[in-house]
């Protein structure tokens, strides 16, 4: 009704479908490749996205589970070229990352969005993680700050746990966000309330050493850095 134009409606099998992130990965990448052909010094951005159109939809773009689709989001958007995003919207609508009507309090998009610009540098790398079968988004960056680290983000779309196991064994370690269900409005990191924690000292968050494996629970994220990364000194 706020469109006045027949869309498809929003649910957790659409949101978080991988079809949803490759389809969008084919989109991006096609403008990559006109960029690169026909303006080679015009910066990509993508302009006014959001986990669902015409406002969004209640109990879904303002729940958890849009913070799963909105970093796997990210990643993708990283991945094939765009060098800023603007979101669609910071207030207003039910997909906005402050609730205007709930005394601006944060939505899960908000906390996510806010670890992924402390955790996730410009400089990115190609991931690959066997055996997932789709349930798993991953997206490597260097650390924006940190001289020597690379930072991996991990996105389970599906309730199912995984456990992740590693090859390069670099000192690691690691943060877990997840909520009460992807339904709910509250989001956790590492098992503490988000709106509890001083946003201000990320690296007080209660970073857990990583060895050679980490459970990644279900419909949840984990971003892993890796120190002695020399290519992203």
């Amino acid at each position: 009704d706020r469109c006045g134009i027949n869309i498809k409606d929003t649910d957790w099998d659409h949101l978080l479908d991988r079809e949803t992130f490759e389809e969008f990965n084919r989109q991006s990448t096609q403008v990559s490749n006109w960029i690169k052909e026909y303006s080679p010094h015009t910066t990509m951005w993508l302009g006014e996205t959001g986990p669902s159109q015409c406002g969004g939809a209640k109990k879904y773009t303002d729940r958890f589970g849009s913070s799963l689709w909105w970093l796997a989001h990210l990643g993708e958007a990283a991945k094939t070229g765009n060098q800023s995003i603007i979101r669609q919207s910071l207030i207003g609508g039910d997909y906005a990352l402050l609730k205007y009507n709930g005394h601006y309090s944060p939505t899960p998009d908000y906390w996510g969005s806010v670890l992924w610009q402390n955790l996730m540098g410009s400089k990115g790398y190609q991931v690959t993680i066997e055996g997932s079968e789709g349930q798993i988004q991953s997206y490597a960056h260097c650390h924006p700050t940190q001289k020597n680290t690379l930072t991996l983000m991990l996105v389970n779309l599906k309730k199912k746990d995984i456990q992740i196991s590693f090859l390069e064994h670099s000192k690691k370690e690691m943060i877990s966000v997840d909520s009460l269900s992807i339904n709910s409005s509250f989001t956790f990191v590492q098992s503490r309330l988000a709106e509890s924690l001083d946003w201000q000292e990320i690296e007080g968050f209660g970073w857990m050493d990583v060895n050679t494996t980490t459970l990644l629970k279900g419909h949840s994220y984990q971003f892993i850095k890796i120190s002695d990364v020399v290519s992203c000194g």
